[in-house]
């Protein structure tokens, strides 16, 4: 009986670590993801300046 009650002790103290790992990946990917999501919509912006930038230059360039 001893025996059944430290094995499970020694159970629940893992299945708790495995938890708080499993809390902290998650956030990890929360982090991640919206990292990723900002870093998108900066490329986005940033490929929307450059055609800009091309246009403006294109119409410089047959202006001249």
């Amino acid at each position: 009986m001893e025996s059944n009650n430290h094995e499970s002790e020694l159970l629940k103290q893992r299945i708790q670590k495995l938890l708080s790992e499993n809390s902290s990946l998650s956030e990890e990917v929360r982090t991640g993801q919206e990292n990723l999501r900002l870093s998108t919509a900066q490329a986005s912006k940033l490929g929307n300046e450059l055609n800009e930038f091309r246009k403006r230059l294109g119409a410089t360039t047959q202006e001249s």
